[in-house]
């Protein structure tokens, strides 16, 4: 054990009593100082002998994990840096509206089909004119008859097939839409063709009674004029249809590429 002298301020090596375990609290041990010759009295403290226990230390604390993003007050506070994505685009919605404008041309052509079969007593404003059924009846009831519509005139029988024509074209094109739909594909240069071609029959069709039933050398505007006082509008909407196709085809050409933007 160790101590110091008060007098010289020495250091004192020494060795404990034999039974200081036995020894009172707060007993002195009197030793001699070695350098000055003083006699000190060192207070003698037990030594405790009793086993120390484990104590368990509680863990040292964490910050937790959060997934809460910082808010900033203003764009240039913030530190996170605008990570691009690609804007996912499909051609569903072009489809769609394909399809849309296929089954108006095909409801047209029905329903004239029904006005002229007397299922439907009333006119419609001249829908009959649309009927694009009939000539696959008579093809499937009667090739022979059908046959006679080319004889002599190839040309005069193609323009009165031409509802036919519409109705089949229609009809392709609906299912062509939905098998691209359900693929999310959009055929541009398809599409844009398909529309030109409806678009074109369509706008016939205003025209496609005084092409091919005009035997008495009508003048055109006499014809157009004839159309209004008649009611026979169903013309009309065929014409508008076919240009709306036409706009939608064109405005579809634009590219489904996929284009990065930045996230705000």
């Amino acid at each position: 054990m160790y101590t110091r002298c008060p007098s010289c301020r020495a250091e004192i090596s020494f060795e404990p009593p034999a039974n200081m375990e036995s020894l009172p609290d707060g007993y002195k041990h009197r030793i001699k100082c070695p350098s000055c010759g003083v006699t000190i009295g060192v207070k003698i403290n037990k030594i405790d002998t009793t086993p120390a226990t484990l104590v368990q230390q509680a863990p040292a604390y964490t910050q937790p994990q959060t997934n809460f993003e910082p808010v900033y007050a203003n764009e240039e506070a913030a530190a996170v840096p605008q990570s691009k994505v690609k804007a996912k685009h499909s051609g569903i919605g072009r489809n769609v509206t394909m399809m849309i404008m296929s089954l108006i041309f095909i409801a047209l052509s029905v329903v004239g089909y029904l006005v002229n079969a007397d299922t439907i007593k009333n006119d419609l404003f001249g829908i009959s004119w649309l009927d694009g059924i009939t000539c696959w009846d008579i093809l499937i009831q009667n090739a022979d008859a059908f046959s006679l519509l080319f004889e002599g005139d190839v040309l005069g029988g193609i323009l009165t097939i031409i509802p036919m024509i519409l109705f089949t074209l229609a009809g392709i094109n609906f299912i062509v839409a939905l098998v691209s739909a359900c693929g999310k594909k959009y055929g541009r240069a398809y599409n844009l063709i398909m529309s030109i071609v409806l678009a074109g029959l369509s706008v016939f069709m205003l025209f496609y009674p005084f092409v091919c039933f005009n035997t008495e050398g009508e003048g055109l505007l006499p014809y157009l004029r004839g159309i209004v006082e008649e009611k026979e509008f169903a013309l009309f909407v065929s014409a508008g249809l076919g240009l709306l196709q036409l706009i939608l085809g064109l405005c579809f050409c634009k590219s489904l590429k996929r284009k990065e933007k930045k996230v705000k």
